[in-house]
């Protein structure tokens, strides 16, 4: 199996996207492949648009692994990430 993750975490904690290192480990020594490296987002910095650089950037990767046509699938997304505003 393939992955990417994006961990959501705060920099005012000493354990700044602690959880989410820890699933991108577990998932790594499950003997999954990453897709891109763990990517950070902070609460107290730019989370949305952390986010919103990595998620075109994961799909583009994805979309090739899969054998699927980035360009044509990722103005879809980009169009839905540019229009959909994001409960984190």
């Amino acid at each position: 199996f393939r992955f990417a993750v994006f961990a959501l975490g705060s920099s005012a904690y000493p354990n700044f996207c602690a959880f989410g290192q820890y699933v991108d480990n577990i998932l790594g020594e499950l003997g999954g492949e990453r897709l891109l490296k763990v990517a950070y987002g902070d609460e107290m910095c730019g989370q949305e648009q952390t986010f919103r650089k990595w998620a075109p950037e994961v799909f583009k990767v994805a979309c090739e692994t899969f054998c699927l046509d980035p360009d044509e699938n990722l103005s879809n997304a980009s169009f839905a990430l540019q229009n959909e505003s994001l409960s984190l």
